[in-house]
């Protein structure tokens, strides 16, 4: 027993040695755990041995802990992937202070896949990634007034030098593709109904990153209830942003010259950002809230101060 103990803690250690060295990408396939046919959750090394999946591993990849460059493979299922995390504390989470981290949630469209990666079998709907009806209070917004977040990454935190903004869990790349967001709202009891007075915001998405893709994505069900009662010089409480996320003018991309040549910045994407097909439906709001549905915004190294990103480089939309 304890040998085996020893063998499975020294391969441990040689994966966290590899990840951290050598940055191998690492790819795990997941399937929610009511699913009937996988009643025992595997290694999550292929489609055929998908492991269960849960909040807690999920969040334990996307950490320091986890690998630099990851990609989480969802399989299409009858069942939700429940999201929820008891106490006082986020859902799903990007917690990982490396810069170089590399994220990649993916809905797969098929049940099987061939030696060459392509879909075996009928296409199948986008998996479902839901909130439980387990109503958790985030944080407080202003005065008062809670929030939530199926998935957030990346902290502001003030600097006392304009030149070194400080940054925490701002990533290199987040990919999110193929997937349906329903945060519940309806079904969250007491805090999101007419009932509270206090207010309360539901986010799908707030990732902190310096490229990003969105892609295919319905989100659904999310909402606000402003707070009671309302103050019109003081907005905040009011408003949220179902799919919001922040990136730096870091020069990640390219220059366009006057004589127009191209300099600097990264190769792919030659925008930082690309949202392409992301549909945000059935928005619950209560009392006055109000939503900026897709909310993009840049700060500059310059002076810390965001930019609206409409008409820039930084972002490209498509679909």
């Amino acid at each position: 027993m304890k040998s085996k103990h020893l063998v499975g803690l020294l391969t441990s250690l040689l994966w966290s040695v590899l990840f951290a060295t050598a940055q191998i990408p690492a790819e795990f396939w997941v399937i929610p755990a009511n699913d009937p046919r996988f009643p025992t959750s595997g290694s999550g090394e292929s489609w055929d041995t998908p492991m269960h999946f849960s909040v807690g591993q999920l969040n334990t990849w996307m950490s320091d802990t986890g690998p630099l460059d990851i990609t989480v493979n969802f399989l299409p299922s009858t069942k939700v992937y429940e999201i929820f995390q008891s106490g006082q504390q986020p859902r799903l989470v990007i917690a990982d202070t490396r810069a170089n981290k590399r994220v990649k949630l993916i809905g797969k469209l098929f049940d099987g896949y061939d030696a060459n990666g392509g879909g075996v079998g009928p296409s199948r709907p986008r998996p479902t990634l839901k909130m439980s009806n387990t109503l958790i209070y985030q944080g407080v917004w202003g005065v008062s007034g809670y929030e939530d977040k199926l998935l957030r990454s990346g902290r502001w935190v003030d600097n006392t030098d304009p030149n070194k903004p400080n940054r925490t869990s701002y990533i290199d790349r987040f990919a999110m593709e193929n997937l349906i967001l329903d945060g519940n709202f309806p079904e969250l009891g007491v805090g999101t109904s007419a009932a509270n007075a206090t207010g309360y915001k539901l986010f799908a998405l707030d990732v902190w990153a310096k490229k990003g893709l969105f892609s295919n994505l319905l989100i659904k069900n999310f909402g606000v209830v402003g707070a009671v009662p309302g103050n019109a010089f003081n907005a905040a409480g009011t408003e949220t942003f179902p799919v919001m996320f922040t990136t730096f003018d870091d020069g990640q991309v390219p220059t366009r010259n006057e004589d127009g040549t191209v300099t600097g910045g990264d190769t792919v994407p030659q925008a930082a950002w690309l949202v392409d097909r992301v549909d945000v439906s059935d928005f619950h709001a209560t009392h006055g809230g109000y939503a900026t549905l897709v909310m993009a915004q840049v700060y500059t190294l310059a002076n810390n101060l965001r930019a609206d990103l409409s008409g820039s480089s930084l972002l490209s939309v498509a679909g």
